[in-house]
């Protein structure tokens, strides 16, 4: 199964453990996969912010919407 996770609700999980949070995030590293932002996500992220950001889509909603597209 793929999900899509923003990076904020991520780091929420870890939040109340201030003192060992990069800790705690090196260690469950391994469970995610990480998607490098390459050139064609940003284009497609130009493309949605130019269509719908008149209507409230904001540039870095346009680039997590535009990798989440890629992945399918």
């Amino acid at each position: 199964m793929k999900i899509f996770l923003d990076t904020s609700s991520l780091f929420k999980l870890y939040h109340r453990e201030a003192k060992t949070t990069l800790e705690l995030f090196e260690a469950d590293c391994s469970k995610y996969t990480f998607i490098a932002t390459d050139s064609i996500i940003i284009e497609q992220a130009r493309k949605l912010t130019t269509k719908y950001g008149l209507k409230g889509l904001r540039t870095l909603d346009s680039i997590q919407l535009s990798t989440s597209i890629a992945l399918q």
